[in-house]
């Protein structure tokens, strides 16, 4: 049986959600560039630029529900709103620290952190898929020669 100790050290990734989002980009656009700073980015002036946005929500000892949220908002090399890919899953948990739980039943909610976590993830990859592969009559963009929008 897994420790209380061994799942929290298990189930405490901090990079999981911008390594697999990399990942996923990767998957799709073939190289993925991380930028240390705005200007660095700017100097290199890519083609399609992702800005990924990750919040997780972890148990605490005052609070069990737990949420994972993970976004990509993508933007042309003129930095125009192209759209967002998301994820975002939830479960709200008895609470953890109470005299009656047993140590594996704690252990299984320390453990479904990481499959929230997973699963928002998982939505993420959909979503990613769906945009780029879904029509494009949602997508707007402007056309910089005249200034119109296109759609």
């Amino acid at each position: 049986m897994q420790s209380i100790h061994d799942a929290y050290v298990a189930t405490s990734k901090p990079d999981l959600a911008v390594d697999w989002v990399k990942a996923s980009l990767q998957r799709q656009f073939g190289s993925v560039t991380v930028y240390p700073d705005l200007q660095s980015l700017r100097a290199a002036k890519p083609d399609v630029v992702a800005i990924v946005d990750t919040r997780s929500q972890l148990m605490t000892s005052r609070s069990s529900d737990i949420e994972a949220d993970v976004r990509a908002m993508f933007y042309d090399s003129n930095f125009n709103y192209i759209g967002t890919a998301q994820g975002y899953d939830a479960k709200a948990l008895s609470p953890v620290w109470t005299d009656y739980k047993r140590s594996e039943e704690i252990v299984a909610d320390i453990n479904e952190q990481q499959n929230v976590q997973v699963r928002a993830l998982q939505k993420f990859d959909q979503s990613l898929s769906n945009l780029l592969t879904g029509p494009t009559d949602k997508v707007s963009m402007v056309d910089n020669k005249t200034g119109f929008k296109l759609y």
